[in-house]
């Protein structure tokens, strides 16, 4: 496990990796992915309140519950805030994933580790999905993963879409409702107090939620996950 310093370089070198490439006309060398891939965002040393990417064994988990509810693990699939694409990473062979990235650096980093076989998006959830669920194509995905941002919804883009919905948190699980097919499955990392939140706005979500989609599995993180 990489120091801060360790990861502040390691991060600074997948982007001068990619940005070479990219000025050279070249794909990257698999010794480069390799470099790239330590790319760990900015949480915890930067000030970014939601670049903490998921652990690989977390998202395979995950995989493996979708699995074993019998979801289409090899068909389409969202990953609402992809990241550096540690889902896509993880995802089973045959999946089909579309990543959604709003930031502009760390989706740069996904689209070099994946874009090759998977589609990545470098916009706001809320701009994809005015995109998206106006063209007929809505709820068109088997699988909806990720690991949602928490927190205030905040920046121009919460005017875009839903901006009743001040949550971060609910937001992405609502909006990840409405691209889900019908009978198709959504595996989300949400912080507790989405299940936990007494207050009205809590129960008025928990019930909003449950009349749209039934909760088939859920399971509590460690606090060191």
């Amino acid at each position: 496990q990489l120091s801060d310093k360790g990861r502040r370089e390691a991060n600074a070198k997948a982007f001068d990796l990619i940005n070479d490439a990219i000025a050279q006309g070249r794909n990257l060398t698999d010794a480069e992915l390799k470099e790239v891939a330590k790319f760990s965002g900015d949480g915890g040393i930067g000030a970014s309140l939601n670049q903490y990417f998921t652990r690989p064994d977390i998202a395979q988990a995950m995989w493996d519950v979708l699995r074993h509810h019998g979801a289409a693990v090899n068909g389409r699939v969202l990953e609402p805030a992809c990241g550096s694409g540690v889902f896509i990473e993880t995802a089973p062979e045959g999946a089909q994933v579309t990543g959604v990235e709003i930031d502009p650096r760390v989706a740069l980093v996904a689209e070099a580790l994946h874009g090759g076989q998977h589609q990545i998006h470098n916009q706001a959830f809320e701009e994809f999905s005015v995109a998206n669920l106006d063209t007929g194509d809505d709820r068109g995905f088997d699988v909806v993963i990720s690991n949602a941002p928490f927190g205030a919804r905040t920046g121009g883009v919460t005017a875009v879409h839903k901006p009743h919905q001040g949550s971060a948190d609910r937001y992405f699980i609502d909006t990840a409702i409405d691209h889900a097919k019908e009978h198709g499955f959504i595996a989300m990392i949400v912080h507790t107090s989405v299940m936990q939140n007494q207050g009205p706005a809590g129960a008025d979500f928990r019930r909003r939620i449950l009349e749209r989609a039934d909760l088939v599995h859920a399971v509590r993180l460690p606090n060191t996950a």
